[in-house]
C-alpha cells in the first residue's frame, strides 16, 4: 500500500513539474517573462489580430497582444489595441505598428517600424500606427492594382492594337492590294518589252563605244597639240590687239586736234565721192568697154598698132560701144 502511495506521489509531483515548465515556456514564448510595459495603437481593421498575437520591434519579438477594444470615432468604430512589452524597451516616438503577416502560413502579428528620433515613447503611449497588411488584404491590393492596370492600361493597349490591325487591313485592302496589282502589270509589261529595251541599250552602248573611240581620234596628241598652239598664238592675237587698241588711244590722245581734223576732212571727201559715185561709175564702165574693144582689135589687127591712124579711118571701124560720136 506504501509502495502505491509513493508511486502516485511521484507521479502527481512530475505531472506538477511538466505543468509548470509548459506553463513558463509558453510565457517565454510569448513574451511574458519578466515585467513588461503597457502601450496602445488604434487600428481601423483589426482582421487576424486578437488576445495573444505576437508584437516584433524590428523583427525581434519583444511581446503580445492584451486586449482589443472597439469605440466610436466621429460616426465610425476605431479598435484600440492594447500591447505588453518587454520592460525597460526603448521605443522611438516617431516609430509605427503595422499589422502584418509575415509568411503565408502565419498569423496576424504586429510589427513595430523603429523610428529615427532620439525621443522615447513613455509606457502607456499611443504607438503610431500604420496600414494593416493581412495576406487577404495584400492579395485585395494586388488584385485592384491588376484591376486597375487592366482597365487604365490594357484595355486601350487592346483597343489602340485593334484600331491599328483594323487601320493596317483597310490600308491593305483599299491601297496595297490595287499597288499589288499595278505592280504584276507592271512587271507584265517589262517583261514583254525588257529584252527590245536591252537590245536598244545593247546598241546604244556600242555606238557610244564607237563614238567614245572617234572622240579619243579626234583627241590625238598631234591635236591636242595643235590645239595647244591654236590658243596661245589666239592668246598672242589677243594680246597684240590689246597693245594696238592701246597704242591707237595713245595715238588718239597725242594728235589730239590734227586727228579730229583729218577725219573731218575724211568725211567731207567720203561724202563728195559718194555723191559723184554714179557718175564716176559710169566713166569706169565706159573706160573698160573701150579698153576692152581696143583690145579686141589689138588681138585682131596687131598692125594697127604700126600704121597711121587716119588710114586706118579710112576703113570707117565701127565706133567703139558707149563712145562719144
Amino acid at each position: 500500500m506504501t509502495n502505491v502511495r509513493i508511486n502516485l506521489v511521484v507521479v502527481g509531483a512530475f505531472v506538477l513539474a511538466s505543468l509548470a515548465s509548459l506553463i513558463i515556456v509558453l510565457a517565454v514564448l510569448a513574451g511574458r517573462a519578466g515585467a513588461t510595459d503597457a502601450y496602445y495603437t488604434i487600428y481601423a481593421n483589426v482582421t487576424g489580430l486578437k488576445y495573444g498575437s505576437q508584437v516584433f520591434y524590428e523583427g525581434y519579438p519583444v511581446g503580445q497582444v492584451e486586449k482589443i477594444v472597439p469605440f466610436n470615432e466621429a460616426g465610425r468604430v476605431r479598435f484600440r489595441v492594447d500591447m505588453s512589452v518587454t520592460h525597460g524597451w526603448k521605443i522611438p516616438d516617431d516609430s509605427v505598428a503595422r499589422s502584418v503577416v509575415t509568411s503565408f502560413l502565419a498569423p496576424q502579428t504586429i510589427a513595430i517600424d523603429a523610428g529615427k528620433s532620439h525621443n522615447v515613447l513613455p509606457p502607456g503611449a499611443m504607438i503610431t500606427a500604420g496600414g494593416v497588411g493581412g495576406l487577404l488584404d495584400s492579395l485585395s491590393g494586388v488584385a485592384t492594382t491588376v484591376d486597375n492596370f487592366t482597365a487604365q492600361s490594357l484595355v486601350p493597349l487592346v483597343s489602340n492594337l485593334d484600331r491599328e490591325v483594323n487601320m493596317v487591313g483597310d490600308i491593305i485592302d483599299h491601297d496595297l492590294r490595287p499597288i499589288v496589282g499595278n505592280a504584276n502589270t507592271i512587271m507584265a509589261a517589262a517583261a514583254e518589252h525588257v529584252p527590245g529595251i536591252l537590245h536598244n541599250v545593247d546598241r546604244a552602248s556600242s555606238e557610244f563605244a564607237a563614238a567614245s573611240g572617234r572622240f579619243d581620234a579626234l583627241l590625238s596628241p598631234e591635236r591636242v597639240a595643235a590645239l595647244d598652239r591654236f590658243i596661245a598664238n589666239a592668246d598672242r592675237t589677243a594680246q597684240n590687239l590689246q597693245a594696238t587698241s592701246t597704242d591707237l588711244q595713245a595715238l588718239t590722245h597725242d594728235s589730239g586736234d590734227d586727228l579730229r581734223v583729218g577725219i573731218a576732212d575724211f568725211r567731207t571727201s567720203m561724202d563728195i565721192f559718194a555723191t559723184r559715185a554714179d557718175v564716176i561709175a559710169d566713166n569706169l564702165s565706159t573706160a573698160s568697154r573701150n579698153f576692152e574693144e581696143f583690145s579686141r582689135r589689138i588681138r585682131g589687127n596687131p598692125g594697127l598698132l604700126l600704121r597711121n591712124p587716119a588710114a586706118a579711118d579710112t576703113a570707117a571701124p565701127d565706133p567703139l560701144p558707149g563712145s562719144a560720136r
